[in-house]
């Protein structure tokens, strides 16, 4: 068995300017591979806006050949490489893995929207937008 290591940081990265400061710190630290907790469909919802764009950033320091791609194919590649640093890990690929039912998406999307780093979000999304995300990450 493999041994793996996670160096969780005492500090999350928020904010304007966050996954370049992530990409930058991965690169600083040599690193070649790196979690950014992130979801596909909240750029799919339009709630993600310039994370497409930052996203080549952290693909280029996971190792990710990003050169001549624009920004939503190196926003693909990125998520990709993220869904397959967390298969390698063993980290589930959505809420329908850790049990959850069509029938849970209110009662999550409800209790997302109570969430209190939400109200710091730029953007508020709707309780529909809210269920169509867990819908997506069934």
């Amino acid at each position: 068995m493999t041994t793996s290591i996670f160096f969780i940081p005492s500090v999350n990265l928020m904010g304007s300017g966050c996954l370049k400061d992530a990409a930058l710190a991965i690169q600083s630290h040599g690193w070649k591979k790196a979690l950014v907790v992130t979801d596909a469909p909240l750029v799919r919802a339009g709630l993600a806006g310039r994370v497409t764009e930052l996203l080549g950033d952290v693909a280029r320091a996971m190792g990710c050949d990003v050169q001549g791609l624009d920004a939503d194919a190196a926003a693909v590649l990125c998520q990709q490489a993220i869904r397959d640093l967390a298969a390698d890990v063993d980290i589930p690929a959505g809420v329908g893995q850790l049990g959850a039912k069509e029938a849970d998406i209110p009662t999550l999307a409800a209790n997302a929207m109570k969430y209190a780093c939400g109200l710091t979000n730029p953007v508020q999304p709707s309780f529909e937008e809210v269920c169509a995300i867990y819908r997506a990450a069934l």
